[in-house]
């Protein structure tokens, strides 16, 4: 983070993920996940001892794959723990798309509408480092309309 900006509130909307937020914003607790703090994310969820469900922003109010394969991830690794359960076909997707896609998720999604979109946009190095798992342990959690840290 640059220094100048340490300290600071900084706003950021974005096309689906604000839309999601508020969304999600009477729930009782809700937290942001990404593939970049996926352990740390699932950890915290464990002990939690709650019921979860995963909404995935999307793009343009579509379905979307990296959003899917991360869903999927949480789900393969929550239900690892044989503490959670799924019947959901969503979640049984998630899951199957993710065990696809792990080995090489940059190449899975090569495809994919919003890596093409990204791509075209040069920020090739903004996918590499969104599909790269555990950068950070940080978690945000939405508290009275901000995202901080937990």
């Amino acid at each position: 983070m640059k220094e100048e900006l340490k300290g600071k509130e900084v706003v950021l909307s974005t096309t689906n993920g604000t839309k999601a937020l508020s969304i999600a914003s009477d729930a009782p607790t809700v937290v942001v996940g990404a593939l970049n703090n996926i352990d740390a994310l699932c950890d915290w969820l464990k002990v939690q001892d709650k019921n979860i469900l995963c909404l995935c922003s999307g793009w343009q109010d579509k379905f979307n794959l990296e959003d899917t394969i991360c869903a999927g991830a949480i789900c393969d690794q929550l239900i690892h723990t044989g503490d959670f359960t799924s019947n959901e076909d969503s979640s049984i997707a998630a899951k199957y798309l993710y065990l696809s896609a792990w080995d090489n998720p940059l190449g899975y999604l090569k495809s994919s509408s919003h890596r093409r979109r990204l791509k075209n946009l040069n920020l090739n190095e903004d996918i590499k480092y969104c599909l790269t798992p555990n950068k950070t342990t940080v978690i945000p959690i939405l508290k009275d309309g901000k995202l901080v840290k937990l």
